[in-house]
C-alpha cells in the first residue's frame, strides 16, 4: 500500500522529468531579436580650427627657467584701474578675517577678503589697505562717505510731551 507522501514525491518526480524533457526538446528554439539601427540627429560640419599663435610660443619657449606670462595691457589695466577707482568705504574684521568693502566708479559694490581672487587684501592699518595680485600692489586709503541727510525735525507741540 502506498502512504500519502509516497505519492507526493512520485507526482514530484514525475513534474521534473516533465519539465526536463520540455528543456531538452525546445532548448534551441529561442532566437534573438532583429537589430534595429539607432536613430541620430544630423550633425552639422565643423568648422576649422583657429590658427593657434605661435609667437607667443616662440618668443618664450616652453622650458626656459625666465618664462613669464607676457603681459596684455588691455586686460591688466582694465583691472587695475577698476581697482584704483574705487573708494574704499569700510573695512569689517571679525577675529583674524577681514573683508574689504568698496564702490566701483559705476556705483557697484566690491568684496574682497585675504582668500579672494584676483585681488586679495593684504593687510589695513586703520587708515590704508593695501591690495595685492601676482606681485602688483595697490594701496586705497579709507574714504569718508557723503553722511545721510538728515530728516527735519519735527516740531513737538509745546502742551504734548
Amino acid at each position: 500500500m502506498m502512504r500519502p507522501w509516497h505519492v507526493l514525491g512520485v507526482l514530484a518526480l514525475l513534474v521534473l522529468a516533465v519539465g526536463a524533457g520540455l528543456w531538452q526538446t525546445r532548448k534551441n528554439d529561442w532566437q534573438p531579436p532583429v537589430a534595429l539601427a539607432p536613430q541620430l540627429p544630423a550633425l552639422a560640419a565643423l568648422g576649422a580650427p583657429a590658427r593657434p599663435n605661435m609667437g607667443q610660443a616662440l618668443a618664450r619657449p616652453l622650458l626656459w627657467a625666465a618664462r613669464r606670462p607676457m603681459e596684455q595691457a588691455g586686460a591688466q589695466s582694465g583691472a587695475d584701474s577698476d581697482l584704483a577707482k574705487a573708494r574704499l568705504l569700510a573695512v569689517v574684521a571679525s577675529g583674524n578675517s577681514q573683508i574689504a568693502l568698496l564702490q566701483r566708479a559705476d556705483g557697484s559694490n566690491l568684496k574682497l577678503t585675504a582668500q579672494s581672487q584676483p585681488w586679495r587684501l593684504e593687510s589695513f592699518d586703520g587708515r590704508t589697505a593695501v591690495f595685492t595680485s601676482a606681485g602688483r600692489r595697490v594701496e586705497r586709503a579709507l574714504e569718508h562717505g557723503a553722511a545721510p541727510a538728515a530728516a527735519p525735525a519735527k516740531p513737538v507741540p509745546v502742551g504734548k510731551r
